[in-house]
C-alpha cells in the first residue's frame, strides 16, 4: 500500500491514541477500540472486513475468542489480532497465548 493512503488512518489511529492518553485511558478496551478502527480503515481499501471477538476453533476442538478477525469478501481469514493492556508485557502475553493455541500465521499482537 502506497505510504500516502496509509498516512490518514495511521493518522487518525494516533490520534486516538493520544486522546485516550490525555484522558488516562490506557486499558485493553480503548486501545483495542483504536486499533479495530485502523485496520477497518486499511481493509476497507482491500475490501476486508474487521470482525471484532470472534470464536475460532482450533484443531483440539477448543475454542478461543479472538479480539479481532479480518476476512475478505469470500468469508476466507486473513489474519487475526489480539489486543492487550498497554502495561501488559507483550512479550509474555504473546507466549501465553500461543501455548493456548491461538494462531500464529498472520497474527497480529497489539
Amino acid at each position: 500500500m502506497p505510504a500516502s493512503k496509509l498516512s490518514r488512518p495511521l493518522a487518525s489511529y494516533y490520534d486516538k491514541l493520544r486522546s485516550y492518553d490525555h484522558q488516562s485511558v490506557s486499558n485493553e478496551g480503548a486501545t483495542r477500540a483504536a486499533f479495530h478502527a485502523l485496520l477497518e480503515d486499511i481493509g476497507r481499501q482491500y475490501n476486508f472486513t474487521v470482525l471484532g471477538e470472534q470464536p475460532i476453533r482450533l484443531p483440539n476442538r477448543r475454542t478461543i475468542r479472538v479480539d479481532g478477525e479480518i476476512k475478505d469478501q469470500f468469508k476466507i481469514r486473513r489474519g487475526v489480532w489480539e489486543a492487550k493492556d498497554t502495561a501488559d508485557d507483550l512479550d509474555i502475553e504473546i507466549r501465553k497465548k500461543i501455548a493456548a493455541g491461538y494462531p500464529t500465521n498472520n497474527t497480529i499482537f497489539e
